[in-house]
């Protein structure tokens, strides 16, 4: 196992609160339903945000499903496999997903099934401070691949108003050649490309198939070399990732968090090439790898966000 451990700074004490929020879910017909507040989940202002261990078999409101996703199987609520409780969520990715998007007329914006953490411009703000858990489970057998892929990730919105393109995300955890990878990415530059961008590896170790994982992520974002940002990591109730340092972007938008198999090596081309093409746009090669596998199934459950008021003791997960 390889730890980065740094020394770590007091953080200044920021209170979240919930106010009134408006979330988007997409339909199969692409159109947008409004959730009403009355409909918001219960939250706590101070510490704990909101916890989802999923045991309603429907998506909480606060959750928006992604809209690039394939297929009725891409994400679903069963009962086979579950960290506790009755439910739990199982993420489906295949590698002919991709093909969805062209069949349907979408941009090639990769293959993945996922949900999003809603309301953007409430969380992942430069300056607060955060807390996520949850527990995952790769289905065996989850052979080692060359090819990358990530479980969950904060992303940041790229100013396009300024020029900039979409980047990599910030902090994200991925699965690269049977390894967990927890990689950190910064830079301070106001408008960047990925080539800008300071790329660390936080913390790796061999990923085992088959047995659930709790984590735990603590942060404060800040794009300052300067600043007062941080990352911290705890693994099945052992922190592995003590980072102090910057942790984002300088973005004007804020962060928004994702979980689910993306798999941006499984990408199709425009006119419709299939696996294992590695392609994308302008014809050039979209990743030097050669994928060996063709479906990636994972599941989540105890999911919890929370804010600067919240302690690692609130974070654990049931």
């Amino acid at each position: 196992m390889k730890y980065l451990k740094m020394k770590r700074i007091t953080s200044l004490i920021l209170i979240l609160s919930m106010g009134t929020a408006m979330v988007y879910c997409q339909t199969d017909a692409n159109e947008p339903i409004e959730i009403t507040e009355t409909e918001k989940p219960t939250v706590k202002p101070v510490g704990l945000i909101a916890e989802d261990n999923f045991e309603s078999g429907t998506w909480n409101n606060f959750w928006v499903r992604d809209w690039r996703q394939c297929c009725e199987y891409s994400a679903q609520f069963q009962s086979d496999v579950v960290r506790s409780g009755q439910y739990a969520v199982r993420f489906e990715l295949d590698y002919l997903d991709g093909q969805y998007q062209i069949i349907n007329g979408t941009k090639n914006n990769g293959t993945r099934s996922s949900a999003n953490f809603g309301d953007y411009e409430r969380y992942g703000k430069i300056g607060t401070e955060e807390w996520y858990g949850l527990s995952t489970y790769l289905e065996p057998p989850y052979d080692p691949d060359p090819c990358g892929e990530l479980i969950f990730q904060w992303h940041g919105q790229a100013d396009y108003d300024l020029g900039e393109g979409s980047l990599s995300p910030p902090l994200a955890l991925y699965l690269e050649d049977g390894e967990y990878v927890v990689k950190l990415r910064h830079t301070d530059k106001r408008v960047a490309t990925n080539n800008d961008l300071v790329v660390q590896k936080l913390f790796v170790e061999p990923y085992v198939a088959g047995q659930w994982v709790d984590w735990i992520f603590h942060m404060k974002w800040d794009y300052k070399g300067s600043g007062n940002g941080f990352v911290e990591v705890w693994k099945n109730g052992v922190q592995v990732v003590d980072y102090q340092g910057p942790n984002c972007y300088n973005d004007l938008n804020n962060l928004f968090w994702t979980m689910g198999v993306y798999k941006w090596p499984w990408k199709t081309c425009q006119t419709g090439e299939d696996f294992p093409a590695c392609c994308a746009e302008n014809g050039r090669p979209y990743d030097d790898c050669n994928s060996n596998v063709t479906n990636r199934v994972m599941y989540v459950d105890n999911f919890k966000v929370a804010g600067a008021g919240a302690t690692l003791e609130d974070m654990k997960l049931d």
